[in-house]
């Protein structure tokens, strides 16, 4: 299967922003711009900032992880975003993930 078909369209990095949600893109852009934080802690810091419950947040960690967007050495550790999240992050504006 090629790289993308899986996302229905030819251009895996346009497909996989606009699949990703809203939540997801959000959380990714603060690990790019939070590259200190634990996973408790950002995920903390964007609940209590936009006003998005935490298991909601959670929920959205894990899909992430297993998209592999997101790596991380061991738990307790800073998060990191793959290349894949760092493409997917590539070109996409905040008042594109509001919302």
């Amino acid at each position: 299967m090629a790289r993308g078909s899986a996302f229905g369209c030819a251009q895996p990095k346009h497909c996989l922003v606009k699949k990703l949600k809203p939540k997801r893109l959000l959380i990714l852009q603060h690990i790019a711009n939070n590259d200190t934080l634990s996973q408790s802690s950002m995920l903390r810091q964007i609940s209590d900032d936009f006003d998005i419950p935490l298991s909601t947040l959670k929920l959205n960690m894990k899909a992430l992880f297993k998209i592999g967007m997101v790596s991380r050495e061991r738990v307790g550790d800073p998060l990191t975003l793959t290349g894949d999240g760092k493409s997917a992050l590539a070109g996409v504006q905040i008042s594109d993930i509001k919302g």
